[in-house]
């Protein structure tokens, strides 16, 4: 598995009021999302 990082400003999680682990899965799971919408991802 590749891993890939994001600089997110200390000001976004704090006004998200999440921590890096949270985001980091969010991010992970949207992006997942995303690339499934656009055809890029199958379920299969």
């Amino acid at each position: 598995m590749s891993i890939v990082q994001l600089e997110v400003p200390e000001e976004v999680l704090i006004s998200l009021k999440e921590t890096p682990e949270t985001i980091s899965r969010e991010l992970s799971i949207l992006a997942a999302v995303k690339l499934f919408e656009i055809g890029k991802l199958s379920s299969v």
